[in-house]
């Protein structure tokens, strides 16, 4: 079946089992992408009304079929589960390498059910399948349970995880990829937590079987020629989804004082929103970051020149969305505060949507 490896993996953590089925084409062709085959899979395997944190509740990794085919902007993954905060369908997706990652370990998707007795995390080497002790990564921040994982395993491998965010079932727990890139909304970490998954770790050099490979590279070569006489694609580019955020403040559509504020005014200026957005931050912009596959490399590491929290050495550049929720949206003007808050975030594994929100409120009350 041309696009896919044709593999599901489903894993029960309480009876510690794992069992591999093929995937049908009449759901690849009716259920198209993470969300799709995702959402068909959940609705088969969960009965209703189970419980978000029980042993019925499944959670899944699905890859979508441009993973690993070499299509441009095809390198991004969805984790799908039910949610902690609504209690119905939650889907999440994120860039970085997993997604492609996981089919090169050999599976389209995996399925994980049951609760495990002790942290554990799952390893797919080449295909084959382990639960491995994660007792001394439970505690762990994101970076250092990579690097821990990284110095047992390889270079070769990458990771979708939780930091004490999802231990601590924090119902805006993110699961993070490559150190900075987040499944992040709707608690799909806590999800994860309460099965004392503390991730799932991927290698592999499996290649995905193309029916027209000519083609595909025909239409790299259309989006490679729009990105490059675009002037709003090199524009996302060279400044990420940050670059219109100050125009954002100003058009009342990035939140102002948990949203009661006025972009028009003077409690957050232009001016202030100008330091704190892409262009604002170009100066300390170390290194451009591109995710599998995507010719824009819309993310960067930035080395600022404050000695404030060890920010001189590399930290991510904040996101517009992160911009705002602790920019904005909390009347922060402190642009290494920024910075810094969506360090920790991406640390223990927060949503900083979800997280800078929540601090909103809490201000406002």
């Amino acid at each position: 079946m041309y696009g896919y490896t044709g593999k599901l993996l489903f894993v029960d953590l309480s009876k510690e089992t794992h069992e591999v089925r093929q995937l049908l084409e009449d759901d690849a062709r009716h259920f198209l992408g993470g969300p799709g085959l995702g959402a068909k899979i959940l609705y088969d395997e969960m009965p209703a009304k189970a419980d978000v944190f029980g042993e019925d509740s499944v959670i899944g990794f699905v890859s979508g079929p441009l993973n690993n085919t070499g299509a441009m902007f095809g390198g991004r993954y969805t984790v799908v589960s039910k949610s902690p905060v609504t209690n119905g369908w939650n889907d999440a997706n994120s860039g970085g390498f997993f997604g492609p990652a996981l089919r090169q370990s050999g599976y389209d998707a995996v399925f994980v059910r049951g609760i495990s007795a002790r942290p554990v995390y799952i390893f797919i080497d080449q295909g084959d399948v382990k639960l491995c002790d994660a007792k001394k990564l439970w505690g762990k921040t994101t970076s250092k349970t990579e690097q821990r994982l990284r110095k047992k395993h390889g270079d070769d491998i990458n990771a979708a995880l939780i930091g004490p965010a999802g231990e601590n079932l924090s119902f805006f727990a993110a699961i993070m990829n490559d150190t900075h890139r987040a499944a992040a909304r709707g608690g799909s970490g806590a999800v994860m937590g309460s099965k004392k998954l503390k991730a799932i770790v991927v290698r592999g050099q499996g290649t995905v079987p193309l029916a027209h490979p000519d083609v595909l590279l025909q239409l790299n070569e259309e989006i490679q020629r729009y990105v490059h006489r675009s002037d709003d694609a090199q524009d996302f580019a060279k400044y990420g989804t940050g670059s219109g955020y100050a125009a954002s403040v100003q058009g009342n559509d990035a939140g102002i004082r948990n949203w009661t504020g006025n972009g028009q005014g003077a409690e957050y200026t232009l001016e202030d929103a100008e330091r704190l957005s892409s262009h604002g931050l170009a100066a300390d912009v170390r290194k451009q970051y591109f995710c599998a596959s995507c010719p824009l490399g819309c993310g960067a590491e930035l080395h600022r020149k404050s000695t404030r929290w060890n920010l001189k050495q590399n930290t991510m550049r904040p996101e517009y969305e992160t911009m705002g929720a602790f920019g904005s949206l909390l009347l922060n003007k402190d642009v290494d505060a920024v910075c810094q808050c969506n360090n920790l975030c991406n640390e223990y594994g927060f949503d900083t949507i979800s997280a800078g929100s929540t601090v909103a409120w809490a201000m406002e009350c």
